[in-house]
């Protein structure tokens, strides 16, 4: 009939009902170049990071043979990390009796079978250079074969073992510096000398743990109590070793000989045979005679020296009288100046750190500001004296530390008791 409708063909199996299609297969082969795809990817992008690593990470086998390997092991070893996977251990690593103890280390820890730690393993490159390595080393089994591997981390704490020696040897100076610096002090005066009429007092602080200054005071023969402050050139332990050997030779000189100038003469002589690269020595002596009320002044070098006048209300400053010490071997030295000390009156010597003192502004202390300060503080006992002099240079500097040593003494007449 003409009105038949004709029922539609059957399709077979994966036959496309969209003809002129194109057919894909979604089968499992048709996934493996994709995987295989996402694989190497994930691969490269572990190699990149794995290479990153500084630190030489590794895998070994029981044969010794490197099954992984990053950058910095065939670096070490002078190789391409892709020819050191695969190689024996003793292949990559020429130093023999170095390869030889890593390998039996390794050996070791497989066959224990527990994780090991070494603190410290001294390695050599093959470019020489010289580390040392913190080594940690993991046994496993591969998950197929069942064989025995190892997982090495060498992490190079060179540097740190170098500054670990390094603040070591801070520890050691610091602790030889302060022996030092009690051994300097120790030097320094412990009792106040009795001087009918006089009081005396003394402060000297290095500007670091040893320095170049001292005071000191020597009995001498005739009766008279001799105060002296000597100020070597820089500061530290250098100055320090002088300082302890001039005073050694002031005090052998002082008791022998019977004149400031020929004692001066005579430790002059002395200390330019000892000092070397222009170091030299400024010092004062004062003898002072209580019987008298006159200290006899004299100086080399060193200067000014402050004299607190009681009936004028003022300072007068006295120069020096000739060279430092160890300048000029054959220097003679004159006869210095006498002082007469009028009740109420003082004498403060002092070594350059103290008015050379800068603040913040670039400005310097000066002599005129301290003679000031000894002016307005000199109707107080010495030690007091010195304390108006260490509170008024550190509120100028506003600081506590400084370049230079500080050296004072003061000496003042007081009633006779």
């Amino acid at each position: 009939m003409d009105n038949e409708v004709t029922p539609p063909q059957q399709m077979s199996r994966g036959e496309s009902s969209l003809k002129g299609s194109a057919q894909t297969d979604f089968g499992p082969e048709g996934y493996k170049p994709m995987f295989s795809a996402c694989i190497e990817e994930e691969v490269r992008r572990f190699r990149q990071l794995f290479d990153l690593i500084p630190d030489y990470l590794y895998v070994i086998d029981w044969d010794a043979r490197f099954r992984l390997a990053n950058k910095a092991v065939g670096e070490a070893h002078g190789w391409e990390v892709a020819d050191v996977v695969g190689r024996l251990y003793s292949e990559v690593d020429k130093d023999e009796k170095q390869a030889a103890m890593i390998l039996s280390r390794c050996r070791e820890t497989m066959i224990k079978k527990v994780p090991r730690l070494t603190e410290e393993m001294p390695f050599r490159r093959s470019d020489g250079v010289e580390q040392t390595l913190r080594l940690y080393e993991v046994p496993f089994e591969d998950p197929i074969t069942r064989e025995p591997m190892l997982l090495g981390l060498a992490v190079d704490i060179t540097a740190q073992k170098r500054l670990e020696a390094e603040l070591l040897e801070r520890k050691k100076l610091q602790r030889d510096l302060q022996v030092a610096r009690d051994i300097q002090q120790g030097l320094l005066p412990n009792d106040i000398p009795v001087c009918c009429g006089f009081e005396i007092a003394g402060w000297s602080e290095p500007a670091e743990q040893t320095g170049g200054d001292y005071y000191d005071w020597i009995p001498l023969p005739d009766g008279r109590t001799l105060i002296t402050l000597a100020d070597v050139t820089g500061h530290g332990l250098g100055p320090a070793i002088i300082m302890a050997g001039c005073r050694a030779y002031a005090r052998a000189i002082f008791r022998r000989h019977a004149t400031l100038s020929e004692c001066f003469a005579r430790l002059n002589q002395l200390l330019s045979e000892e000092l070397t690269n222009g170091r030299f020595v400024t010092f004062a002596a004062a003898a002072l005679d209580t019987q008298r009320g006159v200290v006899e002044l004299l100086s080399a070098g060193h200067g000014p020296q402050f004299h607190y006048l009681v009936e004028r209300n003022d300072i007068a400053m006295y120069d020096s009288d000739g060279p430092p010490l160890g300048v000029l071997p054959d220097m003679r030295f004159n006869a210095g100046k006498s002082v007469k000390l009028q009740i109420g009156e003082a004498l403060a010597i002092v070594s350059d750190g103290l008015y050379e003192v800068f603040n913040k502004r670039g400005e310097m202390f000066g002599v005129d500001r301290l003679a000031q300060i000894i002016k307005a503080s000199a109707r107080k006992v010495p030690s007091e004296v010195i304390a108006s002099l260490r509170n008024a240079v550190a509120e100028f500097s506003a600081t506590t530390s400084y370049t230079d040593d500080m050296t004072v003494v003061v000496i003042k007449r007081g009633p006779r008791s």
